[in-house]
């Protein structure tokens, strides 16, 4: 069995609880069957990390994920105009296009404190 959004709202229900101090975020779901509504929770979750400098989303191969839900969570992203680092991996997940990618570049020069980027999006 791979994990859904509902195991996926579990783990976002402990970010919720410690959101407010949180400086770096780590999660990785490989395999999974993580849809653009989940990644909206996720999203929607990250507002309330007032002082995250560090990202680094792991969802390699969760082929339910949409440009529409990569497009939510780079709008969420905009905010942290402070971060230092970024790591995102979508590889092989085959319902992404050229628009996730261009979405994604037309963020990145926002962050002005950036020192380290890692976007894979590869087979």
């Amino acid at each position: 069995m791979l994990l859904t959004d509902t195991g996926l709202q579990s783990l976002i229900e402990i970010l919720q609880t410690s959101s407010s101090s949180l400086q770096s975020i780590k999660i990785y779901l490989n395999d999974c069957e993580i849809t653009d509504e989940g990644l909206s929770n996720l999203a929607e979750a990250l507002q309330d990390c007032n002082f995250l400098e560090s990202i680094s989303l792991i969802f390699r191969n969760c082929n339910e994920i949409t440009d529409q839900g990569l497009s939510i969570l780079s709008e969420a992203l905009k905010k942290f105009t402070s971060l230092r680092s970024i790591c995102l991996n979508f590889g092989s997940c085959r319902k992404l296009s050229d628009q996730s990618v261009i979405t994604l570049s037309q963020i990145l020069p926002r962050f002005s404190s950036l020192l380290f980027i890692d976007l894979d999006f590869g087979l």
